[in-house]
């Protein structure tokens, strides 16, 4: 049964002497597959030395590793290079102990050594992709931020706090990450509960609904206006993407103004461009 077992794991289990060769006495065989030798030709370095597949610049680190465990009598954990019987380069973990003998002495390691080369590879590739996410986060002109909404007893909601922002946020709002993060609105914006634009009532709705949110709004605590697209992207969470568009507004409320008193001027008044055509009147 024990033999089945061991056929069946995903990966080498075995017994080795403590030496930088690490001498197998046995290997399971799942040795052909992490490694690309079969067993006997592993077992007493009959044909290669295990100590001789670690990638060299690997093996100092496996061999101190092992050390300072077995001198403290604890298991051990490692991940290195393993370079297969096919010149093939792979990541294993290793987890394993010392034995020891009835007097004390050490016998032998026994451990398990599984091949973890596509789950490295995923944990690289995500790396990579969170990174270049995040220089896109922080590299856009609008401002982000992702908020947790905060319920009263009645469950509505009364309350957010901050999660994350990017440098637009910091920029636009000037308020800081050191300053927001993990805080609630209420501390960081004291009084936005009592803004007529009812933030936090307009956020909760948008997550409670889940729907997508634009508008244009004043805000009292920044005194500015923003234009702003709401979403939830998971249960109880909202971000917001928005831009400062307080110069704008201001334009439009100019022409506006002077839109108004032209057409309540009781004077005819006529605009030409420089070839004295009338574009106005």
């Amino acid at each position: 049964r024990l033999t089945t077992l061991m056929s069946n794991l995903p990966g080498m289990a075995y017994r080795c002497k403590n030496d930088t060769n690490w001498t197998m006495e046995f290997v399971s065989d799942g040795c052909l597959a992490l490694t690309g030798y079969e067993p006997e030709q592993l077992i007493g370095n009959a044909w290669r030395s295990f100590g001789d597949l670690i990638f060299e610049a690997d093996r100092n680190e496996v061999w101190e590793g092992v050390q300072r465990a077995i001198a403290d009598h604890h298991s051990f954990q490692l991940r290195y290079h393993l370079i297969s019987a096919h010149q093939e380069v792979r990541w294993v973990w290793e987890q394993g102990r010392g034995v020891w003998g009835a007097s004390g002495q050490l016998e032998a390691i026994e451990g398990f050594i599984v091949d973890t080369t596509k789950q490295v590879e995923a944990e690289d590739l995500l790396r990579e992709s969170e990174e270049k996410y995040r220089r896109l986060f922080e590299n856009v002109m609008n401002g982000f931020a992702l908020h947790q909404m905060v319920y009263d007893d009645q469950g509505h909601p009364c309350d957010y706090v901050f999660l994350e922002i990017n440098s637009a946020f910091e920029q636009i709002t000037g308020l800081s990450r050191a300053t927001v993060l993990g805080k609630r609105v209420t501390e960081v914006l004291p009084g936005i509960e009592s803004d007529p634009a009812d933030w936090i009532g307009t956020y909760g709705r948008v997550v409670q609904s889940g729907d997508q949110l634009r508008f244009t709004q004043f805000s009292q605590s920044l005194e500015k206006w923003f234009s702003v697209t709401c979403f939830s992207p998971r249960q109880d969470q909202f971000a917001t993407i928005f831009e400062d568009i307080s110069e704008r507004k201001k334009a439009d409320d100019r022409i506006r103004f002077l839109s108004e008193i032209v057409e309540q001027t009781p004077d005819a008044i006529l605009c030409t461009d420089t070839q004295f055509q009338i574009t106005y009147m």
